[in-house]
């Protein structure tokens, strides 16, 4: 695959690239508090009672409570590698704009950010579906490049083969 690298870089890249450009933006211009948000999001994706949450719910408004394993600004700052300070600073923002909420001492995702990310959210469905598209188109391309013939005897003798 990798010798297709460079006929699907733009069909990879640009959903991307317009992926990372409405998260900035949704952010103020700031994607380290983008980041922060995904990985807030990640720990509500990674509670098993997560999947149970059903969308139209959401959709229709539904009070719902997102499961969530919680993060606190000192995991946030480690998995994302952005300084402690700054990420509390950017969690401050968060939790004013109402994307996050306190619990205790952890923060979770709410469903006013899950409704404010909804542009982001759907930038990152059509770009997995291109990846799925293109690199799917490759896989099936290799299905049908011609396969080098296997002779039982072992590989096909040359002229300076003895």
């Amino acid at each position: 695959m990798s010798e297709r690298s460079t006929a699907v870089a733009y069909d990879i890249s640009e959903p991307l690239s317009r992926f990372l450009r409405l998260a900035r933006d949704l952010s103020g211009g700031d994607l380290d508090k983008a980041l922060v948000m995904v990985e807030i999001i990640l720990r509500a994706h990674q509670h098993p009672g997560y999947r149970r949450v059903r969308p139209d719910q959401l959709e229709a408004g539904a009070e719902v409570a997102f499961p969530s394993l919680g993060a606190n600004v000192r995991s946030l700052a480690e998995v994302t590698g952005i300084p402690r300070e700054s990420v509390r600073r950017k969690v401050l923002e968060l939790i004013a704009a109402g994307w996050v909420v306190r619990d205790g001492r952890k923060l979770r995702y709410s469903l006013e950010g899950y409704h404010a990310i909804a542009p982001a959210r759907e930038a990152m469905y059509r770009m997995y579906a291109r990846a799925y598209q293109v690199v799917g188109a490759m896989l099936d391309s290799l299905d049908e490049a011609p396969q080098p013939s296997r002779n039982a005897a072992g590989p096909p003798r040359t002229a300076s083969s003895p």
